[in-house]
């Protein structure tokens, strides 16, 4: 009995002490930010012991071939792709269960009273039986440890960012008229690579109307460094009635971003029967109260002002007369 209860004691210790093992690495994951240029190699450390296990962005993607000795894992050649969450985790072999086929008494130990207990590697295997080995008396056994599977701890996270050129422009549009264009266009600030944008460049051309007319060469529009704060360009001299094709992008430290192209036409020129037909629909829109009262405004105000004016030049007149009688009774 003694014996029993001296192994049952010291299988539970291990047990705990095992668990408490696996919590305090859980507990204790590094986390490590890297913000590295588009085109660079990275390398992230993870030494480690036992066999690593690396996820990126809950997926655990073919690493195998990038993996060092150490368990590091080299990235080469990073795009935007490569950015996110990665995870280390290192394998932690635990024991959960123990089977016992008999326990040996106090006669059967050592010697002392104390039972023995004997710990080796995890080794998964079947257990093969019989009718015939049914049927055959159990003889004392030394202990055996079933194990669950191996966990995996997280041992190092990093946040990885690629910076890249600005992407593309966000709500490009063109208002044309005969003869002058505006382009108008948004930024957002998720949008710029990771670096300030410096500047935009803005092209235009002719869109040719068949396959077998040359295509037009992009001529750059003035500016040619346009303000990083601008949202929107005006151009003008264009031609009426004429489809050109817009372009616009953005560039940072690492160079022109990405482009976005756009497809505009300007109005048709306007002749004196167009102008004569718009002045006719205005005027048979219009309401002719709205012309007396405008009329009777500056008529009114036309009057007040006659008034005063009156006003003031009769007492000019009056005073220098007052005036030249006090001077003749002295």
């Amino acid at each position: 009995m003694f014996a029993e209860r001296n192994l049952l004691s010291c299988l539970y210790n291990t047990l705990v002490f095992m668990q408490l093992l696996y919590v305090t690495r859980s507990f204790g994951v590094v986390y490590d930010e890297y913000v590295v240029d588009q085109g660079k190699n990275l390398t992230l450390p993870c030494r480690s012991s036992y066999p690593v296990m690396w996820v990126h962005e809950g997926r655990r993607d073919d690493f195998q071939q990038r993996f060092q000795s150490d368990g590091s894992l080299q990235l080469t050649n990073l795009t935007s792709k490569d950015g996110g969450k990665y995870t280390c985790s290192e394998l932690v072999p635990t024991f959960t269960t123990v089977q016992l086929d008999d326990i040996p008494s106090a006669e059967d130990s050592n010697g002392t009273g104390e039972a023995l207990l004997m710990f080796g590697p995890r080794n998964d295997t079947q257990n093969i039986s019989s009718s015939s080995e049914e049927d055959e008396p159990s003889t004392p056994s030394s202990p055996q440890f079933d194990s669950t599977p191996d966990r995996y701890v997280q041992i190092r996270q990093f946040n990885v960012k690629v910076r890249t050129p600005p992407l593309a422009v966000s709500n490009f549009f063109v208002r044309a008229s005969t003869i002058i264009a505006v382009l108008v266009w948004e930024v957002m600030p998720n949008r710029t690579g990771g670096y300030a944008i410096r500047d935009f460049t803005a092209e235009m051309r002719k869109l040719r109307w068949s396959d077998e007319e040359p295509e037009e060469r992009w001529e750059t529009i003035d500016p040619r460094h346009i303000s990083p704060n601008a949202r929107q360009l005006e151009i003008y001299h264009l031609i009426p009635n004429t489809t050109y094709e817009f372009r616009i992008w953005a560039n940072n430290a690492l160079g022109a971003g990405e482009v976005m192209t756009i497809t505009a036409t300007t109005s048709p020129d306007m002749e004196e029967k167009d102008l004569i037909r718009r002045i006719m629909i205005d005027a048979q829109n219009f309401d002719t109260r709205v012309w007396i009262a405008a009329v009777g405004v500056v008529m009114g105000t036309l009057v007040i002002l006659t008034l005063g004016t009156c006003i003031v030049l009769y007492k000019e007149c009056r005073e220098p007369i007052g005036l030249s009688e006090t001077n003749d009774f002295f």
